[in-house]
């Protein structure tokens, strides 16, 4: 049973294939779960044949969630958040994601922090950017975590500050613009980490070459004139950013935490 879901899912994904589409309904009306979830994210995502509809998608996952499946509990929680297909709800958002971050879905964790920095309950926004701190494919929650721990922490400790460097390079190296960014001004601004302007430009050329960072991409020379950064330490910080980047580094594109997923990701 297992193989024809996942050989159905494959031909619908990746192939578009209408009999895959009727292949998936067949198992998901006898209530298989892996089924069901492969629908709701088809609808959700208008993979052909399928047209989006949010509506039908929250249907499937619906089901799916009440058999206890966590992914469609993830995504069901993402209409809800978003009030696509179904009446906007947080609470009832925030519930699924509780239950799915509680079934290992680190999307999920990742959000309820969000969701409990924006009320400022900073205590439980850091409790649940911890638990995804393992989790390589969600830099962003390395890069929020860092951030919260600078507002609310204690910087005259040598590991705080450590921390907050070791969280920051390991989300920077993962291609998050927000870690990028603030390595640069910390470096700039000499806070919490070393003073080094050479590094503060090497973070602003790998901000210049990723595509994710537009935002940033206009204000990048007003931040060199602002932190008056010479001749010397420009050149050495693009030489560096250089010698990192090569001819054709391999960004990674970030996580949008808004979209619904298929399957869960590995940590690594």
């Amino acid at each position: 049973m297992q193989k024809s879901i996942v050989e159905a899912r494959t031909r619908l994904i990746e192939q578009h294939d209408p009999a895959a589409l009727s292949d998936l309904y067949k198992l998901a009306k006898t209530g298989i779960v892996d089924a069901q979830t492969a629908l709701g994210y088809a609808y959700d995502n208008g993979i052909a044949p399928a047209k989006i509809n949010p509506k039908l998608a929250g249907q499937f996952w619906q089901a799916a969630a009440r058999q206890g499946d966590a992914i469609a509990m993830h995504n069901l929680g993402v209409l809800y958040w978003q009030g696509r297909g179904v009446p906007r709800n947080q609470p009832l958002a925030e519930t699924l994601f509780n239950l799915a971050g509680s079934r290992g879905i680190g999307r999920s964790k990742a959000i309820l922090g969000q969701l409990a920095e924006a009320r400022h309950d900073y205590a439980t926004a850091m409790t649940h950017y911890r638990d995804c701190l393992p989790i390589r494919f969600l830099p962003n929650a390395k890069t929020r975590y860092s951030l919260l721990l600078m507002r609310t922490g204690d910087m005259t400790s040598p590991n705080n500050r450590e921390e907050v460097y070791t969280q920051l390079r390991a989300a920077a190296d993962r291609w998050d613009i927000d870690a990028q960014y603030t390595l640069a001004r910390l470096h700039a601004e000499g806070v919490v980490i070393r003073q080094s302007l050479p590094d503060a430009v090497f973070w602003l050329e790998v901000l210049r070459r990723n595509p994710a960072a537009k935002k940033y991409w206009s204000s990048l020379d007003d931040f060199v004139q602002a932190y008056k950064i010479g001749e010397t330490d420009i050149q050495t910080g693009k030489e560096m950013a250089r010698m990192w980047l090569g001819d054709d580094p391999k960004i990674i594109p970030a996580v949008d935490y808004t979209r619904s997923i298929l399957e869960r990701e590995s940590i690594f």
